[in-house]
């Protein structure tokens, strides 16, 4: 048995917080906030229709620019399953 046309889409988006700060506080609440909005909620989509979103890992990591300047980065990857 083969589907005539493509069942589903996968795709995998980037959303993270971003801080000038060396505390990954601010940033972690934040990014915990882009959970609480993104996983598992009702979303519209410019086409298609979504079956589910859901986090599929984590990002955390600081960067140091000139100057002793921190950037602190929290976030997560979120795989968003949709119908064409």
């Amino acid at each position: 048995y083969t589907l005539a046309a493509k069942a589903w889409d996968d795709e995998i988006y980037t959303v993270k917080a971003v801080t000038k700060s060396p505390s990954m506080s601010t940033a972690g609440t934040i990014a915990d906030r882009i959970e609480a909005v993104l996983v598992d909620q009702a979303i519209t989509l410019s086409a298609g229709s979504a079956i589910y979103l859901r986090k599929v890992s984590d990002i955390e990591y600081q960067e140091s620019a000139e100057g002793g300047i921190v950037f602190s980065h929290v976030g997560a990857q979120y795989a968003v399953r949709s119908l064409p």
